[in-house]
């Protein structure tokens, strides 16, 4: 019998076999995982190999910009119905504004997801979102304000009559606080977006674009009745 240690969990069986740094379940020394490649602090090793990685940038972007039209349409429709008695007009007075209301933010919050990814990578996935979501809003609230300028003689809520906001400060302070929301959607947006390319995650991709889908028809169909 051997003396020289332990050998899966039994004594006497052989020498003491050291277990390699870097295997799987073992960080090693220096953080390094069984790749050889660093793990940034923090990070779980599952989202560091998780298939969104492998999704290309054009990937990314589609399923960003459908996860976050699927939300937006269902909070608009939400909004629309629980401030404006059912009716666009308060938010958009023509057909192409309402085209623009409806496709802008997720186009927006794609373009900021696909930007922002080198950075996003090395994050938990909840901090991402979280993240994407405090972008959209800071993105938000600056289109508003800056669009006061563009059209000096609109305002926010002008076309149901006064009192109605205008002025740039005015249009970013209401904005700042009316768009709070679009943080918690944007967030949502790519979490959806982020969970779809796996085997779970695309059965809840496709429900809330197959829920928004059929809202949104549904509201189109009573509108227009």
């Amino acid at each position: 019998m051997s003396d020289g240690g332990y050998l899966g969990g039994f004594q006497g069986v052989g020498p003491l076999v050291p277990r390699p740094e870097g295997l799987s379940g073992d960080p090693g020394r220096s953080g390094e995982n069984a790749l050889g490649r660093a793990t940034p602090v923090g990070v779980n090793r599952r989202d560091v190999t998780h298939p969104w990685l492998a999704t290309s940038t054009w990937g990314r972007a589609l399923r960003v910009f459908l996860s976050a039209l699927a939300v937006w349409l269902l909070a608009l429709l939400v909004s629309v119905l629980a401030f404006a008695d059912g009716g666009l007009e308060y938010f958009a007075s023509s057909v192409p504004g309402a085209v623009a209301l409806v496709v802008l933010p997720p186009v927006g919050c794609a373009v900021l997801a696909v930007a922002l990814q080198p950075w996003l990578a090395r994050l938990a996935v909840p901090t991402q979102a979280l993240l994407v979501g405090i972008a959209a809003y800071v993105a938000a609230v600056l289109i508003s304000a800056f669009a006061q300028l563009a059209w000096a003689d609109g305002g926010i809520g002008c076309l149901a009559g006064e009192p109605c906001i205008t002025g740039f400060w005015q249009t970013a302070a209401f904005a700042a606080l009316i768009l709070l929301p679009a943080i918690v959607l944007g967030a949502i947006a790519y979490a959806i977006a982020h969970v779809s390319v796996t085997a779970r995650g695309r059965w809840a991709f496709v429900g809330v674009l197959a829920l928004a889908l059929v809202v949104t028809v549904a509201f189109t169909v009573t509108v227009l009745t």
